[in-house]
């Protein structure tokens, strides 16, 4: 990574110089106060904004994107998990638009395998 060869190639400008990622998502809401729909707004935004967050911050996929995604989702090894850990400086988030959420893990026809596994 690049924040790698900055930090041990070039010791003398990583302590001036910031390595980050900006990503966008939109911010997500439950459509009602239910929980089921209040689970389906954390889904949602694990699997747009923490499919990319969470690994370069805690070295992993979200949890619900391992668990309904299975063998389908790539595994990271040991080594890639710490190199991924906290391997940005700073992080900037676009958010130009919200939505909101309704859970739809009962429904039988989904659009798409990504809808459907998020839903």
């Amino acid at each position: 990574a690049m924040v790698e060869v900055l930090r041990e190639e070039f010791p003398s400008l990583a302590s001036s110089v910031r390595l980050g990622v900006t990503l966008n998502s939109p911010s997500f809401a439950p459509a009602t106060h239910s929980p089921d729909d209040a689970a389906a707004a954390r889904r949602a935004s694990d699997f747009t904004l923490g499919w990319f967050l969470r690994p370069v911050l805690q070295g992993s996929y979200p949890r619900v994107m391992v668990e309904r995604l299975g063998p389908r989702l790539p595994r990271f090894t040991l080594e890639e998990e710490k190199r991924l850990t906290r391997s940005i400086d700073f992080l900037g988030l676009n958010t130009y638009a919200s939505r909101l959420v309704s859970d739809a893990s009962d429904r039988d026809t989904i659009a798409s395998y990504f809808n459907n596994d998020m839903a």
